[in-house]
């Protein structure tokens, strides 16, 4: 079952770090499906007869500014690269339900001091 879509997203803390699930599996031969396919993807906890999968790759804390000069502190899974293009030039809704507010992120800062 895929869970990480724009409407709902399923954190999990693990001592300093928090993983966005991106699967939920049931059995392990179905979690090792899913890391086979997925090579970031890893099992971050087990419960309750569910096996929960997220990017393990090192997860990073970010600020985002958007053109309107707004900005929002969040934390995303990947490289360097890879957060700059997910971001820059992109258009995300920050506004409030009922209240859309389609902005262009123009720029991103890395706030914490890891190197990945």
């Amino acid at each position: 079952m895929r869970l990480n879509n724009e409407f709902m997203k399923l954190v999990i803390q693990t001592n300093d770090e928090s993983f966005i699930v991106e699967a939920i599996c049931k059995t392990q031969r179905e979690a090792n499906i899913y890391c086979s396919l997925n090579p970031n993807w890893g099992v971050i906890t087990e419960g309750e007869g569910f096996i929960f999968l997220a990017d393990i790759r090192p997860c990073r804390k970010v600020k985002v500014t958007f053109e309107d000069g707004n900005t929002i502190i969040t934390r995303i899974n990947g490289t360097v690269a890879d957060i700059k293009k997910y971001y820059i030039g992109g258009t995300f809704n920050v506004g409030s339900p009922g209240n859309d507010n389609n902005q262009k992120a123009t720029r991103v800062e890395f706030l914490d001091t890891k190197s990945v």
